[in-house]
């Protein structure tokens, strides 16, 4: 009985949030385990509740740069992705007039401000051997500097890139936590297993607490970005249908207050 209730969850996640990557859905197994992931998070099994927001990844291509005042020297023979997040009840947002979206998808953003109990979650397929380097790296995007009332553009990473030579993976999967909470980071340890993630897939992205990074929903508050960056393609067919529609579930996960 447990387990079918377990089950009607499960699909009740698939049924009521759908991916929200656009036209391009994930696949069928990699959106089951996504859901899986969610379901436990959002029931609390581990003790917290949670709020599970579905993001996608967007790469940055010329068609998307054309008409953009910049596109941050972005190399199309090394191509970056956004991690794109549907924004939470009470995250501030920036002035009017003061932000940049290189991405504009409904519903998401490229950059965003971060509670410190909140984690990012990616789970899905690294791109493997189709190039000679992949990484994930997170970013401050914008600050806002003493005496100014407008946030500065940074686009200054704050930690190591987590690259394919350190990158946990099993069978061509990973999941990768970016979080300054080690309570978030283990609850969400705990759904990834329960979905069936073994313990050697799974990397953690530490927010560092003690680096001056601005977190929370103060109205000054740091926006991050993350980025995906792909390089030395080895077979280009494979590296654009992978960018056409990266296998990446991208979560959002925001304890209950």
């Amino acid at each position: 009985m447990i387990r079918f209730i377990q089950a009607l969850v499960v699909l009740s996640f698939v049924l009521s949030t759908p991916p929200l990557r656009g036209e391009t859905p994930l696949p069928a197994a990699l959106e089951a385990k996504a859901a899986a992931v969610s379901a436990a998070l959002a029931t609390g099994s581990n003790g917290t509740s949670s709020s599970v927001g579905r993001g996608t990844i967007q790469f940055i291509t010329p068609e998307l740069c054309s008409g953009q005042a910049s596109c941050f020297g972005n190399n199309p023979s090394s191509p970056y992705g956004l991690v794109m997040v549907p924004p939470v009840a009470g995250e501030p947002q920036l002035p009017a007039g003061t932000g940049i979206n290189i991405a504009q998808l409904p519903g998401h953003e490229m950059h965003y401000a971060l509670r410190e109990d909140e984690a990012i979650v990616l789970l899905g397929n690294p791109p493997g051997n189709i190039v000679r380097y992949f990484g994930i790296t997170p970013y401050v995007f914008y600050r806002y500097y003493e005496g100014e009332t407008s946030p500065q553009i940074v686009f200054s990473a704050f930690g190591d890139t987590l690259n394919h030579s350190v990158m946990r993976t099993s069978s061509g999967m990973m999941a990768v936590i970016i979080t300054a909470d080690a309570r978030a980071d283990q609850r969400v340890r705990s759904a990834l297993k329960s979905a069936g993630i073994v313990d050697t897939a799974i990397n953690t992205i530490v927010v560092p607490k003690s680096f001056p990074l601005n977190l929370g929903f103060s109205n000054r508050a740091d926006r991050f970005a993350i980025l995906l960056r792909m390089g030395l393609p080895l077979n280009a067919a494979a590296v654009s249908s992978y960018m056409a529609q990266p296998p990446m579930a991208v979560l959002r996960v925001t304890p209950s207050t």
